[in-house]
């Protein structure tokens, strides 16, 4: 990872308002994925697969560790499962399929509903329309006012374990709670036409022995059909796995998987496959960064002579130039 220094000095004697860099420039080494690479993605793992027999169809699968990814990348954040990209060396896009380390299923909906209470004041039942398997939970408001279908949720599992996802499409708020009083542990919104695999992050600190919880589901409006398929809880390693197709003895071949974090906006659901073959293990490479890091300052009013240190991560491009508004 390289780090490259700029400073600046000027006087100053007014309040810090905000801060913004821009700059940020150059060409990119060709045949290296990074064509791929645009702003709405900061990070990258170089990951290469090699066979020591020829292989008709190979499955790569590599495992990501995001807490120590951001930690060499000197990142404070959550790393966003959506964002997970595999680019190949010619600079397309290649389906994948993502699971982690721990995986628990609190309820497939392929079974009963006794994991369910179902309120009276929304019109809920099974649906074909499903993201995985054959069935789905479909439900839309039916009165005026709040109300929720309720998830019961294995304490346990939920201890655990550190995320909650599940695939879903409509418009609603899904709320990880506490099932008897009002205590959250994380909350997102729902708003989308087709299905999307969602994740609620939460602290397993914060799950107290003895208290049932639960996935409260609220629609938003009157008139829009939600589905939700597959809750799961997780934790651990994302594991990646990509079809590679033909491999010769000997070979190796570059790929590269770009991810981002929770905090830079949602991302699409990436493109989903099962995939077949047999299987060879890929080996990362250091993580790269598209990003720029500003040194903290100690006091929100600068007066006089002051120092402000950028420092630019590695971005396969030449900084132009640093930028510091204030």
């Amino acid at each position: 990872m390289l780090d490259r220094t700029a400073r600046s000095h000027a006087l100053l004697v007014v309040a810090v308002i905000c801060v913004q860099v821009v700059g940020i420039g150059g060409s990119a080494t060709p045949n290296d994925g990074s064509e791929w690479w645009n702003t709405d993605w900061y990070y990258r793992v170089p990951a290469s697969v090699r066979s020591d027999r020829h292989l008709l169809d190979a499955v790569a699968t590599a495992s990501l560790d995001s807490v120590g990814i951001l930690e060499d990348l000197e990142i404070k954040g959550q790393l966003d499962p959506n964002s997970i990209r595999v680019v190949s060396d010619s600079g397309s896009e290649v389906p994948l399929s993502l699971n982690f380390e721990n995986l628990y299923t609190i309820d497939d909906l392929e079974g009963g509903m006794q994991k369910w209470e179902l309120s009276p004041y929304i019109l809920s039942k099974t649906s074909g329309d499903a993201a995985e398997g054959a069935n789905s939970l479909y439900f839309r408001k039916a009165r005026i006012g709040k109300a929720h279908n309720v998830l019961s949720i294995d304490q346990q599992a939920l201890k655990a374990n550190q995320i909650l996802s599940f695939w879903a499409k409509g418009n609603f708020t899904a709320v990880l709670r506490e099932k008897l009083i009002p205590r959250e542990l994380e909350r997102i919104e729902v708003s989308s036409i087709s299905y999307g695999r969602y994740y609620i992050f939460y602290e397993p600190k914060w799950v107290v022995e003895g208290r049932a919880y639960a996935l409260f589901l609220t629609p938003e409006d009157h008139l829009t059909e939600n589905y939700v398929d597959l809750v799961e809880v997780a934790s651990g390693d994302a594991i990646v796995s990509w079809e590679t197709g033909e491999i010769d003895a000997g070979e190796e071949k570059e790929y590269w998987i770009y991810l981002d974090l929770l905090e830079r906006g949602p991302k699409e659901t990436p493109v989903y496959e099962e995939v077949e073959g047999e299987g060879l293990l890929a080996t990362l490479g250091v993580p790269e960064g598209y990003r720029i890091l500003i040194d903290p300052i100690d006091s929100e009013t600068l007066v006089g002579e002051v120092s402000i240190g950028a420092r630019v991560l590695d971005n396969l491009t030449a900084l132009k130039s640093v930028q510091y508004r204030i």
